[in-house]
């Protein structure tokens, strides 16, 4: 009688850890599945970081990154990520136009004129 008892308890023990070590592979194993990588394209550099984000703008603070003004990201900071995602960014530089017959220098990520001039909102008149 007491033998038994002792294996009841023996058992009892064993299934317990067993049930510990269970839960924490399964809590690891969601908490990898959830973590998500991503690549930050910034010019010539790559940055990777991996966590547990929701949206693009999360990435960004996470890899450390700040944005000028005219800077641009793609795909949109609220966009949701997901795993293996690449974001750019697309760094403004310096554009000399000349408005109203005045010499303008303004800061652009874009690259053709068109776009320039919308993002401006300058109109062209008469030549």
């Amino acid at each position: 009688m007491e033998t038994d008892r002792r294996i009841n308890k023996l058992l009892a023990k064993k299934n317990l850890i067993i049930l510990g070590i269970v839960l924490v592979i399964g809590i690891f194993s969601v908490s990898s599945a959830l973590t998500k990588e991503i690549t930050i394209k910034d010019g010539d550099k790559d940055i990777i970081v991996a966590a547990k984000f929701s949206n693009v703008e999360e990435v960004l603070k996470k890899g450390k990154i700040e944005l000028g003004e005219h800077d641009q990201v793609l795909p949109a900071p609220n966009t949701k990520v997901k795993d293996g995602m690449v974001v750019t960014i697309k760094r403004a530089h310096p554009v000399n136009l000349e408005v109203g017959g005045e010499p303008k220098e303004i800061m652009t990520a874009y690259e053709t004129i068109e776009d320039i001039l919308k993002e401006y909102e300058i109109t062209l008149g008469e030549l």
